[in-house]
């Protein structure tokens, strides 16, 4: 089973329809990934699709970046330690006040000198992943690999652009527009706003 087709059961792969996303861009498909962490077995899947994408690596920690990278690191780290028959520790990075990432609670102690797998939910940009990578690397980890549930931006976000290996569970270009020049508003196409930026979107235009 594919990391599109858990989403897709749980009603967490949304398309054909008029999605506004936290960029200000808009689209016809929304990956609702707050569904997905509401559904346990279905995180218990991908966790083990993760694992098992990488159970050839020699990895000690899973980390990734608070809120959205913590069960995917923790559900990973645990089907790799059931693999592996030894214990591989799930840890994850809050942001300080000047919003930059930084591992608290003693974690640092699960990166330094540690081989570990990056992980996070969807990057779009990979700015996040970029700043986690590079957190890791600051705290004296290896990043032996990175990787996120899917890449919504295949042709931008890669191994060269994070400086790091880069294997994604899923991969899916998902066109954007600036809603100046969105084919859906042109067309009068509802902006639904029940899930991504729909909601404050539709009351900023009114509020015009």
């Amino acid at each position: 089973m594919s990391i599109i087709q858990i989403l897709e059961d749980i009603g967490a792969f949304l398309k054909d329809d008029h999605f506004v996303y936290s960029s200000g861009k808009h689209g016809d498909i929304y990956i609702n990934k707050n569904i997905l962490f509401a559904h346990t077995r279905a995180c218990d899947q991908a966790g083990r699709l993760m694992a098992e994408k990488f159970s050839h690596l020699d990895i000690d920690t899973v980390a990734g970046p608070i809120m959205c990278g913590i069960l995917p690191a923790h559900w990973a780290a645990y089907h790799l330690s059931l693999m592996k028959g030894r214990e591989v520790h799930g840890v994850f990075a809050e942001r300080d006040a000047s919003k930059n990432f930084q591992f608290d609670r003693g974690y640092d102690e699960f990166i330094a000198g540690k081989n570990v797998l990056a992980v996070d939910d969807i990057t779009t940009s990979g700015a996040t992943m970029k700043k986690f990578v590079d957190l890791v690397r600051a705290t004296g980890g290896n990043v032996i690999n990175a990787s996120v549930l899917v890449n919504r931006s295949p042709r931008s976000v890669s191994s060269d652009s994070l400086g790091a290996p880069f294997e994604p569970l899923g991969s899916i270009e998902i066109p954007t527009y600036e809603a100046s020049s969105c084919p859906f508003c042109e067309k009068g196409v509802p902006i639904n706003e029940k899930v991504g930026h729909g909601k404050q979107f539709v009351a900023a235009r009114s509020a015009r």
